[in-house]
């Protein structure tokens, strides 16, 4: 998929958990529930199916904040490399 995605010029975006809920909530250690609660409030929904569909409108609705605003600063110090870097050299290889 990442293969496909930056073959086609496609940008790929990474955000760590804690960068999604702070993103969301306010707060970088927010549990479960209180993502639900942030996302139920924000898209007016009044439960969720499965946590996999309120975590994917976290995801979404993250991306959508930073790609607003992109001064809003991602963890630049963090000492893992991304999954896109990472997997860098195959992708551009073709290989993957």
């Amino acid at each position: 998929m990442i293969s496909a995605i930056t073959f086609n010029g496609l940008a790929i975006s990474e955000y760590s958990p804690n960068l999604i809920k702070s993103s969301v909530t306010g707060h970088g250690h927010t549990d479960k529930e209180g993502m639900q609660k942030w996302i139920s409030l924000e898209f007016g929904l009044e439960q969720f199916q499965t946590d996999d569909e309120s975590d994917a409108l976290a995801i979404g609705l993250c991306h959508w904040y930073h790609s607003q605003h992109p001064s809003l600063k991602t963890n630049t110090k963090s000492k893992s490399r991304s999954l896109k870097n990472s997997l860098a050299h195959k992708i551009m290889e073709n290989k993957l």
